[in-house]
């Protein structure tokens, strides 16, 4: 059997034991905490100096100007914006923004907010606005598409909110529920405004029952190109970056919790960004760099892919967003080809099952040689020998790992537990490394991260 071995934690018997219980476990990776004279709070060790998407946008712009960024699938290729391109756009995204007064301020927990919703699958255009409002301090408010009517409107009265960042499928949920709630409750009062990302919304024929159902809810509707626009020609009193610190709140993260409405989580830049320069410790020469890309599909909404979008900040890489349908997820891969990807249990299990399903098709010689690659890499796998084998990857595995663009180098998962027959599998299939990762919200997504080779 392998001698490999990972150390999770050490006790602390810098002080007494509670009555009952061990002493407190602490992570080895603790070191990496700047302030050693207190391991008591949770704190984000800065990547070189940077603890914001503002200070980290604007790091990548400086050194890295016109390398890609954020990737939109068009056709059979991705087309792509580069650092600089980006922060063009955001920039003038939150000079339009404040010169429009669409983010004005609301009083809450005796202190001044101001809130940005978003509700939109996974696109360039919602990290636009997100990159926005985090240019003039403002906190987004991501909306799952599967709330429902009482939660949203939970989460509209909470926050007050008046502007709403979507995508053109979305107008007519907001406008029906904003005319049924106005006869109600009234709890949608102050949401007035629409910011729908297609910038043909307003001329296409094909928009023209969704433009008049909003108008007539009573909003004002935008193009994101025309609040853009309005950036571009604000004045100079409009043209001024309110710069985040890290202790401030970039998003109220609404996680459902076990009872009653949702709860919403105050995520400050520091948060996330603490989490995702940890997993990069944790990693060590497996972490990302400006060479390596992921594919964008899990929520924005989600924790989990806001600390995947800051790595991706942090380390200067690459993200391409999936074409909006989880069915050509796949597809969209292998043109994107992305070296890291990240998911969660339920699809791990559909790619296994789809593995398993296709390697039980065989027959004879072709079986045979599944049966011996498959029970081969996992007795070496298991016995601390890697994820590669020069043979049966050349012979099976490099076809399987296809699947996932050919280039995936690590894979994580989190958010709910997977067996470790999955795990074991993928990792043999997949030729790489799956590491699993426990967290909340609360946490800035990982709490706990297994360590690259682990079993």
């Amino acid at each position: 059997m392998s001698d490999q071995h990972f150390n999770y934690g050490t006790w602390d018997t810098s002080k007494p034991k509670v009555e009952g219980y061990s002493h407190e476990l602490i992570s080895p990776d603790s070191k990496n905490i700047m302030d050693q004279t207190n391991l008591e709070e949770l704190q984000a060790v800065e990547f070189p100096g940077i603890d914001t998407m503002y200070a980290a946008l604007y790091k990548n712009v400086e050194t890295i100007p016109d390398k890609p960024f954020l990737g939109t699938r068009v056709g059979n290729e991705y087309q792509w914006l580069s650092w600089k391109e980006v922060a063009d756009l955001s920039s003038n995204f939150s000079y339009g923004m404040k010169s429009l007064n669409l983010v004005p301020e609301v009083e809450g927990e005796g202190k001044m907010w101001r809130f940005l919703g978003i509700k939109s699958k996974n696109r360039k255009e919602w990290y636009i606005c997100e990159l926005g409002a985090v240019h003039q301090n403002v906190a987004i408010v991501g909306f799952y598409d599967t709330l429902g009517v009482e939660a949203s409107l939970y989460m509209f009265d909470q926050t007050e909110l008046t502007t709403m960042a979507i995508s053109a499928y979305v107008v007519d949920k907001l406008a029906n529920m904003k005319r049924d709630d106005s006869a109600k409750d009234q709890l949608m009062k102050r949401v007035t405004n629409l910011i729908v990302f297609e910038s043909d919304f307003k001329t296409n024929e094909a928009y023209k029952t969704s433009l008049q159902n909003a108008e007539s809810a009573g909003f004002t509707v935008y193009c994101l190109d025309e609040v853009i626009e309005a950036g571009r020609n604000a004045s100079p009193a409009d043209k001024e970056h309110i710069k985040p610190k890290g202790e401030d709140v970039y998003m109220l993260g609404y996680t459902s919790g076990t009872t009653g409405n949702p709860k919403g989580v105050e995520v400050r830049h520091n948060s996330p960004f603490g989490t995702a320069i940890a997993t990069n410790v944790r990693f060590g020469s497996q972490r990302w760099t400006q060479e390596d890309s992921y594919i964008s599909f899990l929520p924005s909404s989600h924790i989990f892919e806001q600390m995947l979008f800051i790595q991706a900040i942090i380390s200067g890489s690459k993200i391409g967003f999936y074409s909006g349908d989880p069915t050509k997820l796949f597809e969209d891969m292998a043109i994107l080809k992305p070296t890291f990807f990240a998911s969660v249990p339920r699809i791990y299990n559909k790619i296994f099952g789809a593995i398993q399903a296709k390697f039980a098709a065989e027959t004879g010689f072709r079986a045979m040689l599944l049966k011996q690659a498959v029970d081969s890499k996992l007795w070496y796998l298991r016995n601390g020998q890697g994820f590669t084998h020069r043979i049966y990857d050349a012979l099976v595995f490099n076809k399987v790992r296809q699947m996932l663009g050919g280039k995936v180098r690590l894979m994580i998962t989190g958010a709910s537990p997977v067996s470790s027959e999955v795990l074991d599998f993928l990792k043999v299939c997949i030729c790489c490394d799956l590491t699993e990762g426990y967290g909340m919200t609360e946490t800035g997504a990982a709490s706990c991260v297994t360590f690259p080779g682990d079993k």
